[in-house]
């Protein structure tokens, strides 16, 4: 009977372990999609900065007047800043690429555990089949 116990215990963690590896797999792919959402965002602001791009562009090529002048070299001055800020943004979305591979990386490993995991319960599973088989055929013998 301990032996049969030892079985059935050894399924049990397995099953527990299983269980908190989905979660960690759950919570990687959940940071994968904030990962995501934030390229997204920044590709967003991508086409923003190439869109006030051409917007300076097309204000420099009709600037007549030397107030026009004045005023565009001074929001020019302000666009020049928000550039600066995208280049640290691109600073932030490569290191979120580099957690990204790291994150999936992780769940190829996470996933593997499982796949060992599974299959280690499916001996114990056989195991434990062959045990009562074995506790079944010695009880026939025995009457």
């Amino acid at each position: 009977m301990s032996k049969e116990f030892y079985y059935v215990n050894q399924i049990r963690n397995i099953d527990i372990e299983i269980s908190n590896i989905e979660k960690k797999i759950y919570q990687l792919n959940k940071d994968l999609d904030n990962l995501y959402e934030f390229q997204t965002k920044h590709n967003q602001m991508a086409i923003r900065y190439s869109n006030q791009i051409d917007e300076h562009r097309n204000r420099l090529n009709s600037v007549a007047i030397k107030s026009q002048e004045v005023k565009f070299f001074s929001q020019y001055k302000d666009f020049m800043q928000s550039m600066l800020n995208g280049s640290q943004s691109q600073k932030i979305l490569s290191q979120k690429e580099h957690e990204k591979h790291i994150i999936l990386s992780r769940i190829r490993e996470i996933e593997n555990e499982l796949e060992d995991l599974k299959q280690r319960k499916y001996y114990l599973e056989q195991e434990l089949s062959d045990y009562n088989y074995l506790l079944r055929k010695e009880r026939m013998n025995n009457e």
